[in-house]
């Protein structure tokens, strides 16, 4: 750690390696799609990278990075539990009339404002939300 904060961007890399398994058990627990939990190990070593000058050389690094994998999963497992989706089915049976009309027409317009788009544009919007 001292190395990467005096100017060495190689020590990130070791200090990358040296902890991202467990920064990878860290990130799975609770977690049930792996591919969040890969996204979560990125954002924790984002985090750690961004947080770098909070740091304070002396102190033990693992308690340190052990306490920003946490949190970053901590944040991730509530934003899970405040963004549940539900079925379609129930969506579609407790629709009020005029609700699929609606729907219907609303999504005419976006298709059509999609259809203005260029290609590069459309797929920068399709890889946001799909």
């Amino acid at each position: 750690m001292a190395r990467w904060l005096g100017g060495d961007e190689r020590a990130f890399a070791a200090l990358h390696r040296r902890y991202v398994k467990l920064v990878t058990r860290i990130a799975g627990a609770g977690v049930r799609d792996r591919e969040d939990a890969r996204c979560l190990v990125q954002q924790t070593f984002l985090r750690v990278h961004r947080c770098r000058d909070s740091f304070q050389l002396g102190r033990p690094l693992r308690p340190w990075l052990v306490t920003i994998a946490r949190n970053t999963r901590r944040d991730y497992l509530r934003r899970a539990r405040h963004h549940r989706e539900l079925p379609l089915t129930w969506e579609v049976a407790n629709e009020e009339p005029g609700c699929a009309l609606e729907r219907s027409q609303t999504v005419t317009r976006v298709r059509t404002a999609l259809a203005r788009l260029s290609p590069n544009q459309r797929s920068v919007l399709a890889a946001r939300w799909y």
